[in-house]
């Protein structure tokens, strides 16, 4: 009686397609995973330049902190000698992604 079975360069092979199969799901993972990423980045400094002319087209010089579409957006405003200092953060809870923009306005 014989046994079939596969032989040592068979098996080699198989573990060679194997890996090469593993190698490009894994580069494609982390590409997709940076282009949600940068796609959030990008969501939050769009956000910041929103709020940044909306402030100054309001001239609202105050703290103030707002939820918007699972983002949080910060205003802290500081002024000093006729200069208004305004430091605004955004950031996505759940990602941990978080961004900062500092803007300094002549006070009218």
């Amino acid at each position: 009686m014989k046994i079939k079975g596969s032989t040592l360069i068979e098996v080699l092979i198989a573990m060679v397609i194997i890996g090469f199969v593993f190698t490009i799901g894994t580069a494609i993972y982390i590409n997709l995973h940076q282009a949600v990423s940068n796609y959030h980045e990008w969501r939050i400094e769009l956000a910041l330049k929103k709020y940044a002319v909306q402030t100054k087209r309001e001239a609202s010089f105050f703290d103030e902190e707002i939820e918007e579409s699972q983002m949080s957006l910060q205003k802290a405003v500081e002024t000093d000698k006729g200069l208004v200092k305004i430091h605004y953060s955004a950031w996505i809870k759940e990602l941990e992604i978080v961004s900062f923009d500092e803007i300094i306005y002549v006070a009218e």
